[in-house]
């Protein structure tokens, strides 16, 4: 099956009720049936969820320390004193900082703004930029935005220097808060009704609760910016930010932020707008340089530096791009020195890594291997740390249980930050795969979520168009995704990418699925698929719908006998040095390990294949190609073990069905890996091929036609020559490339797949392999 499918919300519901509802709001059935299935359950939720009002903002008041923080800005106001903003360096922080900052402007403060540096300042509040500030700004309060609630000596720096601070954050708080006036809705004894606000949500209740409704409105957009960005919940006062400040983007009186939405060509945006393509470049300024740009962008009312600062920030954003790129890269590399089959954690150390991208990587390797993950790069004497998690596991309180060992941190349950000194970092490791260990199999498991289950006959245009009010999406209100069950599929290349799929399903209706060209084999057969997928608008405007693919659950994996009979001999193609190192085994069951990570069994046909799992229950069944990088347990029918997702480091045993051909890609194995080899003591795989010299004469021909082109792989190769010459069998093609790389006429690249003929002359019999089908030489 290659991944659990689980249905996100399993909630009873009253039928009666949600076609009542739905008919009263003259809305789709399956829409309020989804909203249900989310707690979304009493007409009242409804309306408030898919209709936004500004009535139902929270009174600022209700926050712990607002009313404190508002007569110490009054106070600020009347007698003209001179405020510091201190921001953070990413999107959330620099956005909080912008409008704290516009804000104060426009109320006559004398306001001194500072977003601090990534390398030099790093990530809260320091003591020595904060020296710097009170000597040359000397200033009468600093307001901290994004940041401050884990600064407890830092705040007793300030205030021994006669400054007085007003913290605003939104970070978990530690046992201890700083002493001073905080606002801060996670702080334990605040009732104020919505703990999800990001930081700059925290910022706009001050705004609000100094000025009212009718001035907070006006920041709506780069608070919406900034929710979106920092991944906090998009429910409750969050939905309602997000869903006023977009629709007040298109008409925003800031410079900066209309010039860089219009640079991206956005004229109505979505969060799935903000969260890809205005928040990367926002937090990229951070990242890659210096974040006051990001800032001044947002704040500035010069068009021409505006213009200046938004080419810089998107070279900023390609250069990001490709030295995250490098920087997973490396971390595949180092990763096949970790133990990934016992560790539950991926922790990893670099010093050459930057760390305004370590979150970026640390959320990839996350995501990839499911496992909760922690990047530490060189900063100073000590490390610095990010870290992100899975569902399931809080990683703020993994930190919190391994303190003992760190100089700082802070954060959320699925990310957080941390600081460590370069002796604690091996104990640190240790530490964090101890405590997670502890925790339940089922939460490392690759699964794939959906909403509801749909008959063909639901999938209509009203239902996406209704699915529409279900924006913004993003965390905890993730776009919708529904469940299909299919049997035969029409598949074939997308016309304009291969790399991508078409699938049609009943009624003509296309679902594509990106990049998926190479794990086809999933939605190919005649076995029962479970596919989820989400629907949209078309690209042909009217009401033409269309899906988009985002996993398939096949029943029984789909194999391609002929190319999967012709495996051993393409083994034989690639690799044919000796010193190969194995252990031989008389039966499966003596070598093979039942454990979530770290086994790969290898079968070589269908039949083998088919043979194993019927006594054998194994999660991962794939075939040539494989649809996870991870190093979860499984079996794989004729692999490509040059696959780039396919990193055999990270396994501790390998063993195959059948005994290869030769040697060869035993020890290819060998140096990919310190896994252990198996092999069966007997099994005899070469199919039947003619000898015939006429033959390879021909084949030859037909293979030197292609000489130069570029193929996905061997049967790329095959299906083009089969166009011209019907009679090409595949088993006999590659035992052909065998036969002519052994005698040196011709070199084969295998990544991506061409063939080249070198001009050498040889006989067959050079060839062992030729000189075995022939029965020239049976042991060759």
């Amino acid at each position: 099956m290659n991944t659990i499918l689980e249905k996100r919300n399993n909630v009873e519901f009253n039928a009666d009720e949600i076609a009542k509802i739905a008919a009263e709001f003259k809305i789709n059935k399956n829409l309020v049936e989804l909203l249900f299935s989310r707690g979304i359950c009493t007409k009242e939720a409804v309306h408030a969820f898919l209709f936004p009002d500004s009535n139902n903002f929270y009174d600022p008041f209700l926050m712990k320390g607002m009313k404190e923080a508002v007569d110490r800005i009054n106070f600020a106001v009347e007698h003209q004193e001179k405020v510091v903003i201190y921001g953070d360096y990413d999107a959330d922080g620099i956005c909080s900082n912008a409008i704290l900052s516009l804000f104060f402007t426009s109320q006559g403060i004398d306001v001194y703004s500072h977003t601090p540096n990534r390398v030099g300042d790093g990530y809260g509040l320091n003591n020595d930029t904060l020296g710097k500030i009170i000597e040359q700004v000397m200033p009468d309060l600093i307001i901290t935005c994004d940041c401050g609630i884990s600064c407890i000596d830092e705040v007793e720096f300030v205030k021994d220097l006669g400054v007085d601070i007003i913290v605003t954050d939104h970070h978990e708080p530690g046992s201890q808060v700083p002493d001073c006036v905080v606002l801060n809705p996670k702080q334990q004894d605040c009732k104020y009704p919505f703990k999800g606000l990001c930081g700059a949500g925290v910022a706009l209740k001050l705004v609000q609760a100094l000025s009212g409704y009718d001035i907070m409105v006006k920041y709506l957009d780069l608070c919406a910016i900034a929710t979106i960005a920092d991944l906090v919940p998009l429910l409750d006062e969050n939905r309602l930010i997000v869903q006023l400040g977009l629709k007040r983007i298109p008409i925003t009186e800031n410079v900066g932020l209309k010039a860089l939405f219009d640079s991206k060509n956005i004229v109505n945006p979505t969060s799935t707008d903000i969260a890809f393509k205005i928040s990367p470049r926002i937090n990229a300024a951070g990242r890659m340089g210096d974040a006051y740009r990001a800032y001044e962008l947002l704040t500035t009312s010069n068009r021409s530096r505006v213009y200046q600062i938004i080419e810089e920030i998107e070279n900023d954003n390609l250069r990001r791009k490709d030295l995250c790129n490098e920087m997973y890269a490396e971390a595949l590399e180092d990763l096949k020195y970790e133990d990934l089959v016992n560790n539950r954690a991926v922790v990893l150390c670099n010093n050459s890594w930057e760390k305004g991208i370590t979150g970026i990587l640390a959320a990839k390797l996350s995501g990839d291997f499911i496992r909760p993950t922690f990047i530490l790069a060189k900063s100073g004497d000590c490390y610095k740390g990010t870290s992100r998690s899975i569902d399931g596991i809080n990683v703020f309180e993994v930190l919190t249980a391994c303190s003992d060992l760190l100089t700082e941190f802070g954060g959320h349950s699925q990310a957080a930050g941390f600081s460590i000194m370069p002796d604690k970092v091996d104990e640190f490791k240790k530490r964090v795969n101890e405590i997670l260990s502890a925790y339940d199999e089922n939460l490392f498991l690759p699964k794939s979520y959906y909403d509801l289950e749909l008959d063909y006959s639901d999938i209509n245009y009203d239902l996406v168009e209704s699915l529409e009010m279900l924006e913004p999406t993003g965390n905890s209100n993730p776009k919708p995704t529904f469940k299909v069950t299919a049997d035969n599929l029409s598949v074939s290349p997308y016309k304009n990418n291969p790399s991508h799929i078409v699938i049609k399903l009943e009624n003509n209706f296309q679902v594509f699925a990106f990049n998926y060209s190479l794990i086809s084999y999933q939605l190919m057969g005649n076995s029962k698929k479970d596919i989820v997928i989400e629907l949209q608008r078309g690209y042909l405007g009217g009401k033409d719908i269309r899906g988009i693919l985002k996993v398939c659950a096949p029943s029984e994996l789909y194999v391609n006998a002929m190319i999967a009979d012709s495996y051993n001999l393409s083994l034989a193609a690639s690799y044919a040095d000796g010193n190969a190192q194995y252990d031989v085994y008389e039966n499966v069951d003596d070598v093979y390990s039942e454990s979530l990570f770290g086994t790969l069994v290898i079968a070589d046909n269908e039949e083998r294949f088919k043979t194993f799992i019927k006594e054998h229950d194994m999660l991962i069944n794939e075939y040539m190609y494989t649809t996870s990088i991870n190093n979860y347990s499984r079996i794989i029918v004729a692999p490509d073990l040059e696959q780039e997702y396919l990193s055999l480091a990270n396994y501790s045993r390998i063993v195959f069905l059948f005994r290869p051909f030769n040697d060869g890609v035993i020890s290819f194995i060998n140096k990919k890996t310190k896994a252990k080899v198996f092999v069966p003591a007997n099994s005899e795989t070469i199919p039947e091929v003619s000898s015939d010299r006429k033959v390879f004469m021909e084949y030859y021909d037909r293979i030197k036609r292609c000489e130069g082109e570029v193929f996905r792989n061997c049967p790329a190769l095959y299906k083009k020559i089969k166009k011209d010459f019907v009679q090409c069998d595949y088993t006999q093609l590659v035992a052909c490339l065998v036969v002519f790389e052994q005698m040196g006429i011709i070199l084969i690249d295998h990544n991506p797949f061409s063939v080249r003929s070198t001009r050498k002359k040889a006989e067959l019999s050079d060839s062992s392999f030729y000189r075995r089908i022939s029965k020239e030489d049976p042991n060759a």
